[in-house]
């Protein structure tokens, strides 16, 4: 009797699951996203059309995820072949580890659901699990981007792989945050950095540059780095770029933010600052940037490559509120 109950109690799940992540009745249906408060630019590597496969008691089921920029706001859909047309993702955001948070609700009669996806970059694509909260189901997906020609999906690919490394740092809801190309020290690049002059700046082939977005004015001494650079209601976006200077460093903001990290561009250096110079006791295989909080509103950034290190600090601001038009 008991395993009767139990496997009538896992096809009504599996029924339910079907349902409800198969869009069947949603309370918001919409061709097109709807604008969340999320910004797009803090998960630009998830903007695009994925193919879902859910695992979903050993039965697998498909679905069509769709994220998008929306003015500089980030947007979503969910869709199946049982839909009539898709549903809105109404809201977004982006957890401490990186991976992007949605949540949408579904109806069934008088009932209704709130599902969760929960998304992490992965080598191929998409991994992580959809929920429903209330605990009826949990089942883990994976998902590759719905695209045709096989190239330019490896590319793709690819391309996250190298820029799927970031540090974060939050003050209360803001946050700053750097995606960089984990680099390795046994490699044509770090010997192209090795064999630098005097005011080089370092550019690489193995990814792209690396990006700051904040959402706070950050202070280095003097040198005041301005959230809003783009817009005043969006985050400050530039990409660094080291540069040596005499025996020591220098770290370099400029306004071209998505780019290769062979486009260095000096036309569009904005702000440069000096880095302290350390050696490491025991040399890291990768470049990698980290953020550490100094007191309430500072913070410091780290930058490790082979035997050497880079750091500087800063503090943070709000920006001041722009005049009323």
């Amino acid at each position: 009797m008991r395993t009767s109950h139990r496997f009538a109690r896992k096809a009504i799940t599996f029924t339910m699951a079907t349902l409800l992540v198969g869009s069947v009745a949603p309370p918001v249906h919409a061709e097109d996203p709807i604008m969340t408060t999320l910004d797009a630019s803090h998960i630009r590597d998830f903007i695009g059309e994925w193919d879902i496969t859910m695992d979903m008691m050993g039965r697998k089921m498909q679905f069509a995820l769709k994220v998008v920029d929306i003015d500089g706001k980030a947007g979503g859909t969910v869709d199946s072949a049982m839909a009539s047309e898709p549903t809105a993702i109404e809201n977004m955001s982006l957890n401490d580890d990186g991976s992007l948070n949605m949540q949408y609700e579904m109806s069934m009669g008088p009932q209704t659901f709130d599902l969760n996806i929960n998304a992490n970059l992965s080598d191929d694509g998409l991994e992580g699990l959809i929920s429903e909260k209330s605990g009826l189901f949990e089942a883990p997906f994976t998902a590759v981007e719905a695209i045709d020609d096989p190239e330019t999906r490896q590319q793709r690919r690819t391309n996250r792989r190298r820029s799927a490394s970031s540090a974060r740092l939050r003050f209360d809801q803001d946050q700053i945050r750097i995606s960089f190309a984990p680099l390795e020290a046994d490699s044509k690049d770090h010997e192209s950095f090795i064999g630098l002059n005097d005011g080089d700046v370092f550019e690489y082939v193995g990814g792209r540059a690396a990006k700051i977005l904040t959402d706070k004015d950050l202070h280095f001494g003097d040198v005041v780095v301005k959230q809003g650079n783009a817009h005043p209601t969006y985050p400050g976006v530039y990409s660094i770029w080291l540069q040596k200077s005499g025996t020591g460093w220098r770290l370099i903001f400029n306004e071209e933010a998505d780019v290769w990290g062979t486009m260095y561009n000096a036309e569009v250096n904005i702000y440069d600052i000096p880095m302290t110079v350390s050696k490491l006791d025991e040399p890291v295989e990768k470049f990698v940037v980290k953020l550490e909080k100094v007191g309430d509103n500072g913070g410091k950034m780290f930058i490790s490559w082979g035997d050497t290190q880079w750091s500087a600090e800063f503090t943070v601001t709000d920006p001041p509120e722009a005049p009323a038009s």
